[in-house]
């Protein structure tokens, strides 16, 4: 299976979590969750505090990654905690789920193995043609301010 839960947090307090099934097609963005982030300007580092309710993930997630942006224009820069191979690809796709790694996600949170009630309705509702598609990606937290990490956790 390829339910995803994709989210995104900034240093300025932004934030964004969405259900995706299949590669790159969201069904629901917008998703509520908790989220402080505080600014260091004398470190030059920032910190994010997300609390993500358990229905959030999909059944038996254990696939992840993490990604880095640093700057902008043409200087940007991208990083992956499992990069995508270079030679495959000639620009960042933060949706490449063959690229994700293996997580012990289950020491971390007891995830059920059936969809939970807000994926449920997340799929009935598209049924009734509220479906979304949208590229998007979603950060977490980082070490610079001017940085962003992002990780999107995977089930196949």
């Amino acid at each position: 299976d390829d339910k995803y839960l994709e989210v995104e947090f900034s240093p300025h307090g932004q934030h964004l979590l969405l259900f995706l099934s299949g590669r790159k097609n969201a069904i629901k963005m917008c998703l509520p969750v908790e989220y402080q982030a505080t600014i260091n300007q004398q470190n030059n580092t920032w910190r994010g505090i997300a609390s993500i309710p358990k229905a959030y993930f999909p059944p038996g997630v254990n696939r992840f990654n993490a990604y880095a942006i640093h700057g902008s224009g043409d200087g940007r820069q991208y990083e992956a905690l499992f990069p995508v191979p270079t030679s495959h690809f000639t620009h960042p796709d933060f949706h490449r789920l063959e690229f994700f790694r293996y997580i012990a996600f289950d020491k971390l949170l007891a995830i059920d193995s059936a969809l939970s009630e807000e994926w449920k309705k997340c799929f009935t509702e598209c049924r009734k043609g509220a479906r979304m598609q949208r590229r998007l990606m979603y950060i977490f937290a980082n070490k610079k301010s001017e940085r962003q990490l992002s990780f999107i956790l995977s089930l196949f």
